[in-house]
């Protein structure tokens, strides 16, 4: 199955795939919530088509980020870090991926 034929049977709303997108957001989130408890990061931009899902998915995905079963207050790092979907155009994306390549090749000289 592609991401559009996903995209599609999920915007008809059939439950099953429903149930999976909602499942796939949980993952995602608890996934940047592991992320987030050993890296300092300021900023999650999302890309690519699953974006599709819109802002639910993405409100799950930041929900769930912020899921502690220990201390269900949220920690410094979840009300740190800003998640969204990015707004490079895909030249722009393809840009900084090459400046990270050049920069990662300098530092080796």
């Amino acid at each position: 199955m592609t991401t559009a034929q996903l995209i599609a049977a999920w915007q008809s709303g059939e439950p099953w795939f429903t149930s999976w997108v909602d499942h796939s957001a949980n993952a995602i989130g608890l996934s940047l919530y592991n992320f987030l408890n050993i890296l300092n990061i300021n900023q999650i931009w999302l890309y690519g088509r699953s974006c599709a899902f819109g802002e639910n998915w993405l409100n799950t995905i930041i929900r769930q980020t912020g899921f502690n079963p220990f201390d269900r207050d949220e920690g410094p790092s979840v009300k740190a870090t800003q998640i969204g979907f990015g707004q490079l155009s895909r030249a722009q994306q393809v840009l900084g991926i090459g400046y990270l390549y050049v920069e990662a090749q300098l530092r080796q000289i």
